[in-house]
């Protein structure tokens, strides 16, 4: 398996995931929490190692639109040769 791109999180997608962190863990059950964080983590290792699957946007240039459900989208835009930036 390839290593892929380093992912590094601006200040605005940190905080909103916080958001989304406490969000969850105070209303979904460990479970849930659990299933979330595993789509999640596989997620970032698909725009880690494959970030062209993901489509361009059209209001911005050079970058990609990730869908990880209905209300939650991860924007991401390819840096330099190693590194996206979310």
């Amino acid at each position: 398996m390839k290593s892929g791109f380093n992912i590094i999180w601006s200040d605005e997608a940190k905080n909103n995931l916080s958001c989304i962190i406490d969000y969850f863990e105070t209303n979904w059950t460990e479970n849930g929490l659990r299933k979330f964080f595993g789509k999640f983590e596989k997620t970032l290792q698909l725009i880690s190692q494959n970030p062209q699957i993901f489509r361009l946007t059209n209001k911005r240039k050079n970058v990609r639109k990730c869908v990880f459900s209905r209300t939650l989208k991860t924007l991401f835009k390819k840096l330099k040769s190693l590194v996206i930036l979310i």
